[in-house]
């Protein structure tokens, strides 16, 4: 960690940007008690991070840095910064929902996810058409692919993609939050050094563990 991590859960908070003004964007969600779907309604009045907000504070010591696809004007600076010059650390981009000039950048990410709302956002059915068109847009990628109950997909350059079904996690209690801890999950065992289809596999258990209870997985 750079800085000094401070609390219970050792987090530093000196790369946060404050806002004069601002609020924390509020989010209503909307659970299914028959399928524990959701939906949720987001009110923002806070701008995205910038990078001059991270500029201020990089480099840091870090091992990996995960970004999600939103503003991709200043995303790309960002990728641009943490992939510098020599070694980086990881850099994984998640890809939720579609946005113009967002594709232009999945070259500049090392490990790149796909999440099956965005497939559907664009009009492809399958991981298979997913994982062709991404692998176009950064052949040098590691592509990702979550596809809920069914799994997720994992294909590496040069090698053929390869699935990992979803443990029925018993009853879907919640959905909330179960695509940020399959990617928590996914990092997190490749951190510790576990080869890519058992960190697939580690993010898939933890998402299903997360599908079936309320609340995050402790």
């Amino acid at each position: 960690m750079a800085g000094r991590p401070s609390g219970r859960r050792q987090i530093d908070l000196a790369p946060v940007a404050r806002e004069p003004g601002g609020r924390s964007p509020v989010s209503c969600v909307l659970l299914s008690r028959a399928t524990g779907s959701r939906t949720i309604v987001h009110h923002r009045e806070l701008r995205e991070y910038r990078a001059a907000d991270l500029a201020r504070h990089w480099p840091l010591a870090v091992d990996w840095v995960h970004f999600e696809g939103r503003e991709p004007g200043e995303l790309g600076n960002m990728l641009e910064m943490v992939r510098g010059a020599g070694p980086h650390p990881v850099v994984s981009l998640e890809v939720e929902k579609p946005r113009p000039g967002l594709e232009e950048l999945w070259s500049l990410a090392d490990v790149l996810i796909l999440a099956r709302a965005w497939a559907g956002a664009v009009g492809l059915e399958s991981p298979g058409e997913v994982l062709a068109r991404a692998r176009r847009a950064a052949p040098e990628a590691v592509l990702v692919c979550p596809w809920g109950a069914e799994g997720a997909w994992l294909e590496l350059p040069g090698e053929a993609a390869v699935c990992c079904g979803a443990p029925a996690p018993g009853a879907v209690i919640e959905s909330l939050g179960a695509g940020d801890v399959f990617n928590a999950g996914l990092i997190d065992a490749r951190l510790r050094g576990l080869p890519w289809r058992a960190a697939l596999e580690a993010g898939v258990g933890l998402a299903a563990r997360k599908v079936g209870r309320a609340g995050l997985v402790p």
